[in-house]
């Protein structure tokens, strides 16, 4: 999967934020999230590996598996429409 890394800093709020936004966490509809948040090791343009925070699919997707790993470059291949107007 390809995408970015970001330092977000020690405030835990920027977390509970982020889990909100994405759909996940401790509030009344945990259990209908589609996402949970992992720790993942990945590896950076300088090849330095470290480990990041990602938000998962909680079950195996139906969908196709994109071999590149770029969900955006497979659109553009697909369907060069903008997403967005």
């Amino acid at each position: 999967m390809k995408g970015d890394v970001f330092r977000l800093g020690s405030n835990p709020r920027v977390l509970t934020d982020l889990d909100r936004y994405e759909g996940v966490g401790g509030g009344d509809n945990s259990d209908e999230a589609f996402f949970h948040r992992v720790i993942v090791e990945v590896k950076l343009d300088t090849g330095k590996m470290v480990e990041a925070w990602a938000y998962a699919l909680k079950e195996t997707p139906r969908a196709r598996l994109i071999g590149s790993g770029d969900f955006i470059a497979d659109r553009r291949i697909r369907d060069p429409q903008p997403l967005r107007p």
